[in-house]
């Protein structure tokens, strides 16, 4: 069995780039900021992102709250998150790494709108390398970073996972402690990938 897996590793492998896939909600695109205030005014709420502390909205602002997140357009009003703008950029552009953004699209209209919104702020990341996907453990990279703990949990099983901080992936549903490498921003990414760059091929070399 071992060697089953380690001939599928290999296969996987093309080159010795570190393989990165990122979520692109509340990791590459700020979400929350744009979509807690439409929520607030829509159903009559005064929370902060601070408050929202579950990954499930409902909790929040009931069932009605996929009138919000289906609008069509609501996509193209978000802006990047905290420094993706200049940061994001300088991983993807570096031939170090393999970069990939997997993203869950409810539609063929969304996925329409986040491709918009790439060429938009980010116009020289290649489209081809945006993946609409919501099982992202089906996509093997050496690791996922994403801010839905859901995804991080059943990627443990895949490659390495890391959290991208946000409220609502502090601890899990049952209150156990998160324990993933925990980011804040996409320069400390880029300096993550450094690290576990030059780890890899001391290890290789070792």
């Amino acid at each position: 069995m071992f060697n089953r897996f380690l001939k599928l590793f290999t296969l996987r492998r093309k080159n010795e780039k570190l393989k990165v896939l990122f979520d692109m909600d509340n990791v590459v695109s700020d979400f929350a900021s744009t979509v807690i205030p439409k929520l607030n005014q829509r159903f009559e709420k005064n929370y902060k992102v601070e408050d929202i502390t579950s990954w499930d909205l409902t909790k929040y602002y009931g069932a009605d709250v996929f009138s919000v997140l289906n609008e069509e357009g609501l996509f193209l009003g978000f802006k990047p998150k905290n420094d993706a703008l200049n940061e994001f950029p300088k991983i993807y552009n570096d031939a170090r790494f393999d970069v990939w953004i997997v993203t869950s699209c409810g539609s063929t209209n969304e996925y329409a709108e986040k491709v918009v919104w790439m060429k938009k702020y980010f116009p020289d990341f290649p489209i081809n390398r945006l993946i609409p996907c919501s099982e992202k453990d089906t996509i093997w990279a050496d690791m996922l970073i994403d801010d839905g703990l859901h995804n991080l949990k059943s990627y443990e099983y895949v490659g390495e996972p890391v959290v991208y901080d946000m409220p609502h992936n502090r601890e899990f549903e049952d209150g156990n402690v998160v324990t993933y490498k925990r980011l804040h921003s996409m320069s400390g990414v880029r300096n993550y990938l450094e690290y576990r760059l030059k780890e890899k091929r001391n290890t290789k070399v070792a």
